[in-house]
């Protein structure tokens, strides 16, 4: 049952040219073959997930890399204390008899990594800490969740490899240390795999947090193991987006603006302001939970609007917007982080349906529906959108069922 506005990105190259994409500024995805590329200000990302699958067009909330030097720029190869550099706002922090040598910085799938040595019999138990940001470089508070992520892997391991964990300290306006957070530890090989921990600060004198990846050790073990460490990145919240890198040479906190697309159905041969209708998307919803609108069919406006998106705590809901008040909502089943769904509503006077991946069909029904309805949106998903298709009538409950199976 093909819909007569059909957006299907899970296995094409380029945007259907009668959608509208924008951003203010580049950003990174991740191709089916694993590597990493840059998508241009202004370019769509159809992204894939860690195994290749297709995920279609990436749609995320604006968000900022507090990290200022993720590309690991302006090193010298050696061993610390004996003529090797950290990057610019990096530093070690070891236990008595390890040692860290900067091999280089390389290139993996696409990724500027930091190729680090870490060595040595400890002459203690404990924790050595590698800080890819200054003390006081992440201004913080206390309540503030935050996440740290990178891209990790064991590029050699001739002798014991230490574990390798990531765990950000919160710190006073004075540096000095205030938490370490626990942090799990994280199973590293040869490929270059992403990886993420978020944290909420509970210190009230907090007023800077400082990400940091941990090499915990036990006293009188042999180590040895070379790891690369590319694009570390610091965010507000409880989710790691993509990552975000500033120019080359230019090492600063580094914004990436939302994305946003639309489309109007009267460019695909449809007529604007029809009452009826249905409405389908495929999708991944965003990895934490937070209210986010997935698609609107508007007026232009955001005064009428049909919404579809997932609520706090997880529901799926379509909402009607007439005159910019809210006449009805309808919520469906909920639907974890992360996981893939097909979402369909169809709306006509007096009647609203929805039905998630096959399930029930719920209705409402709600005294009108929006004039005017002529634009498909999205914009901040957080998540991304694989198909969005909309046919000009209100399908049956049947029909609901098929297309979201």
């Amino acid at each position: 049952m093909r819909p007569q506005v059909n957006l299907d990105r899970r296995h094409a190259r380029a945007l259907d040219p009668r959608v509208s994409f924008s951003r203010a500024s580049d950003a990174t995805f991740q191709m089916a073959s694993g590597v990493w590329r840059r998508a241009a200000a202004g370019g769509a990302r159809l992204g894939h997930a860690s195994n290749g699958t297709a995920l279609g067009l990436v749609l995320e909330t604006e968000a900022v890399n507090r990290v200022r030097n993720p590309l690991s720029e302006v090193v010298t190869t050696g061993t610390i204390g004996s003529g090797g550099v950290l990057p610019t706002n990096w530093s070690w922090s070891p236990i008595s008899g390890m040692a860290l040598e900067i091999v280089g910085v390389v290139v993996v799938d696409g990724v500027d990594c930091l190729r680090v040595r870490v060595s040595g019999t400890a002459g203690a138990s404990g924790s050595c800490f590698l800080f890819c940001e200054t003390a006081l470089g992440i201004a913080a508070s206390n309540g503030q969740a935050w996440t740290q992520s990178a891209l990790l892997r064991r590029h050699a391991a001739p002798g014991t490899a230490p574990v390798v964990q990531m765990r950000p300290i919160s710190r006073n306006s004075g540096g000095a240390q205030l938490t370490a957070f626990a942090g799990s530890s994280l199973t590293l090989s040869a490929p270059l795999t992403r990886f993420s921990s978020t944290v909420t600060i509970a210190d009230a004198t907090a007023a800077a947090i400082q990400p940091a990846f941990a090499f915990p050790v036990t006293i009188s073990t042999a180590y040895d193991a070379t790891f690369d460490i590319g694009w570390p990145q610091m965010e507000l919240g409880a989710l790691a987006s993509s990552p975000i890198i500033p120019p080359v040479g230019s090492p600063a906190a580094t914004t990436r603006p939302a994305d946003a697309m639309s489309a109007l159905v009267t460019d695909f041969g449809a007529t604007a302001g029809l009452l009826a209708g249905t409405l389908v998307i495929n999708g991944r919803t965003p990895a934490a939970d937070a209210t986010a609108v997935a698609l609107t069919f508007d007026d232009g406006t955001a005064d009428n609007r049909i919404a579809l998106s997932r609520q706090a705590g997880r529901a799926m809901r379509a909402a009607v917007v007439i005159g910019g008040s809210m006449v009805a909502t309808l919520d469906g089943p909920t639907v974890a982080d992360s996981t893939d769904f097909v979402l369909a509503v169809g709306f006509e006077a007096g009647t609203l349906a929805l039905c998630c991946n096959g399930g029930t069909v719920v209705t409402a029904a709600p005294a009108s529906i929006p004039p005017g309805l002529v634009r498909l949106a999205a914009s901040g998903w957080g998540g991304s959108l694989a198909r969005v298709g909309w046919w000009p009538r209100r399908l049956s409950a049947t029909d609901l069922q098929s297309v979201t199976a």
